[in-house]
């Protein structure tokens, strides 16, 4: 499967009317995350910033807030909802990453958020994105982890597991996330960080909204499929909307890690 086969043709196609609230629902709940990691990388006003996956844009954006004498290009295979006249060094490129390529050494500053664990060709995509940075910049990569769901709200439960399969169906692995330190590591990324932030429904937004707007993109897919009882939807919708039950059912994994410099030469 193509970048172009999942976001152009799949659940998460920006052809559906609900996609963009449901990207601007993530930023809002996951930004910040993103700019606590991108912040303590200090970047520089110069520096060159490539966004994969770009979405709606919030990451690209703040990026070139940054590094207004620098270079930031947010790349997606379908960017109508960002906008390249926002900021002057901001670059909008629409782009498969999965079979297009930047040349080596081209940027300071590679991120990527919720976009890698959706595509079966993860692993290599991460080597392509660590070979775009130029030694002593930085790779950041952010995915979910679905957690164990055996005690679960039932229809949380149900609901989840069904979605997982659902998206498991155009390539999705929610269990990717915990590989990432190991595959910086193999790469021969150097300082890796890890930060982890638990996402808990049932306790209010942006998480719960997230939640909300993605169920309500998704359930008509599971009703249409019969993937799941009408039962078990009513229930999982009242539990949004009420918020009758919370749970931990996810955590964010942010990992970053630092493209080694050639060593000093000696006289």
């Amino acid at each position: 499967m193509t970048l172009t086969d999942a976001y152009s043709n799949g659940i998460l196609s920006k052809e559906i009317p609900t996609e963009l609230g449901r990207l601007q629902a993530l930023e809002r709940m996951l930004d910040p995350v993103a700019h606590e990691a991108l912040d303590s990388l200090c970047p520089a006003p110069d520096w060159e910033c490539l966004d994969m996956g770009a979405g709606a844009g919030s990451i690209a954006y703040w990026l070139a807030e940054r590094c207004p004498s620098g270079r930031v290009v947010a790349a997606d295979i379908d960017p109508r909802h960002i906008d390249a006249e926002r900021a002057a060094p901001l670059e909008v490129a629409a782009m498969d990453l999965t079979v297009e390529d930047f040349p080596g050494n081209s940027f300071d500053l590679v991120h990527t958020r919720a976009m890698l664990a959706h595509l079966p060709q993860r692993d290599e995509l991460v080597r392509k994105a660590a070979s775009w940075v130029r030694p002593g910049g930085h790779l950041v990569v952010g995915e979910f982890y679905i957690l164990p769901l055996d005690d679960a709200h039932p229809a949380l439960r149900t609901g989840v597991r069904t979605l997982a399969q659902l998206m498991g169906g155009q390539g999705t692995d929610v269990y990717w996330a915990r590989r990432i330190p190991a595959l910086l590591k193999e790469i021969g990324l150097t300082g890796i960080q890890v930060r982890l932030t638990p996402l808990t429904i049932g306790i209010g937004d942006p998480v719960d909204e997230f939640w909300r707007r993605s169920f309500e993109q998704y359930l008509p897919i599971l009703r249409r499929r019969g993937a799941v009882s009408r039962a078990t939807l009513d229930e999982l919708t009242k539990m949004l909307d009420d918020s009758s039950a919370a749970d931990l059912c996810w955590f964010f994994v942010t990992a970053s890690g630092r493209a080694p410099e050639p060593p000093a030469a000696t006289s």
